[in-house]
């Protein structure tokens, strides 16, 4: 930014005066009070701040320049509606400037704001609040975006305008109209200043904070280089683990599997075994079945004995009881029946014996039956206990067959966690790899980061 001192030293090589006219510069210089003071202190200029008056004594801006636009003010006061829509009309025709009136006010609120511009211009005074409006418009003019180039441009545009509007009157001089169109060229020269001022210091302060900016990022991206480091060592750390795991896991699986392909084997060969003694207990429960009917044919045949023996028992009581109505008789018939009674005492010495070998053969029946009985309640439960030992064989055999099934589906699932893990093996070197490249990225970063700080 321009200070003072360059100024001062501008003015005094170039020679700069508040006005064009010759004779006025003469009067300064032989020191003629009345016309200084007409200058610089007098209805037209009341700013305090020296380097804005050493601007307008650069660019010869005066008291006589702000009479001339004060003269001019009443042949360009009543045309300035047509001024403004002559002005805005060419801006409009630029797409750019178009897209940026639109997007920000209404064409109408400008041409207003534009209209109060000129009046104040008109006005011929420039005071600390003139300024302050004048540099109120061009920090509204930045804050939206407006190219300088564009801004600056139509300055051009306006005092174009101003000027064609002056030359319309054929009723005034051609020196009155130019001191005028100078004197307004002065005043954009000073709004363009103004501009150009508000345009660098948002230049300084957008630089001032690109540079913070830069230095944040540049913090940043030295953290998060940092960070990737780290990271990217953990990482590493942690793949070598994962791999170790992956590689103990792939064992445990590959063993898994083959204790699976076993299992299933026993398990079958249990079940083949299993069925081969269901069948023996089958053929054991059938050899019982038949066992247990010849018991029954035998417990019928003791009965029908039994039946026998009865009857011949009755038979021996009967013969026992003719042998003692013999012996009776005989006694009877004395000598001549001793025969017949010798006869009568065999027969019933054969009865007794008959009923003696009958209590034995009784006795043996029953103990045959008793042992019959025994043997059909042994066969029975013998039987049964066949029956309830194959039901039991064929619910192992099932569960044996069950457990061969898991086994070979426990089997193929192993094969396919092994695959799973060699895919993960591959991955994990894959990941290994990018983590080496995050690491690579890193040390980018931290050299972005370097070159962004200036290091």
């Amino acid at each position: 930014m321009l200070d003072r001192r360059f100024f001062r030293h501008l003015v005094r090589i170039t020679g700069a005066r508040p006005s064009a006219d010759r004779a006025s510069a003469r009067s300064e210089r032989v020191g003629d009070p009345e016309r200084r003071g007409d200058r610089d202190g007098g209805e037209g200029i009341r700013i305090a701040d020296e380097t804005v008056r050493m601007r307008l004594q650069l660019i010869g801006l005066g008291e006589a320049d702000l009479a001339a636009v004060r003269a001019a003010a009443p042949r360009i006061r009543p045309k300035l509606p047509a001024i403004v829509e002559a002005f805005y009309d060419r801006l409009l025709a630029v797409p750019e400037l178009r897209r940026i009136i639109e997007t920000h006010r209404g064409v109408d609120a400008l041409k207003r704001t534009l209209h109060r511009h000129l009046e104040e211009m008109l006005a011929g005074v420039i005071d600390d609040a003139y300024l302050a409006r004048r540099q109120a418009i061009a920090q509204a003019h930045v804050r939206i975006g407006l190219p300088s180039p564009w801004y600056l441009a139509s300055f051009q545009v306006l005092l174009s305008e101003i000027q064609a509007a002056l030359a319309g009157d054929p009723a005034r001089e051609a020196a009155e109209a130019d001191r005028a169109t100078l004197a307004f060229a002065k005043l954009f020269n000073l709004e363009m200043q103004l501009v150009i001022e508000r345009y660098d210091r948002d230049r300084e302060t957008v630089q001032e904070a690109t540079l913070r900016e830069k230095r944040a990022i540049a913090e940043r991206l030295n953290e998060l280089s940092e960070h990737l480091l780290a990271l990217a060592e953990e990482t590493s750390a942690s793949l070598q683990a994962l791999k170790e795991e992956g590689a103990n896991l792939l064992a445990v699986g590959e063993e898994t599997a083959a204790l699976g392909t076993l299992v299933a084997g026993h398990a079958r060969g249990g079940v083949e075994a299993l069925e081969a003694h269901g069948r023996h207990l089958q053929a054991a429960a059938e050899a019982f079945g038949d066992l247990a009917d010849r018991a029954n044919e035998l417990m019928s045949i003791s009965e029908r004995i039994d039946g026998v023996v009865q009857l011949i028992r009755g038979v021996a009581e009967q013969t026992n009881l003719l042998a003692l109505n013999a012996a009776i008789e005989a006694a009877r018939a004395g000598e001549s029946g001793r025969g017949f009674s010798v006869v009568a005492g065999e027969i019933k010495k054969l009865a007794e014996q008959t009923k003696a070998q009958l209590a034995s053969v009784t006795e043996l029946i029953e103990t045959t039956k008793a042992h019959i009985a025994a043997m059909q309640s042994l066969t029975k439960a013998t039987a049964s206990r066949i029956t309830d030992g194959d039901a039991s064989l064929r619910s192992v055999a099932d569960d044996l067959k069950d457990l061969a099934d898991r086994a070979d589906k426990q089997s193929a699932r192993t094969t396919e966690l092994e695959a799973t893990l060699r895919r993960f093996e591959a991955m994990l070197e894959d990941i290994a790899q990018a983590s080496g490249g995050v690491a690579a990225e890193a040390e980018r970063l931290n050299e972005t980061a370097r070159q962004l700080t200036g290091a």
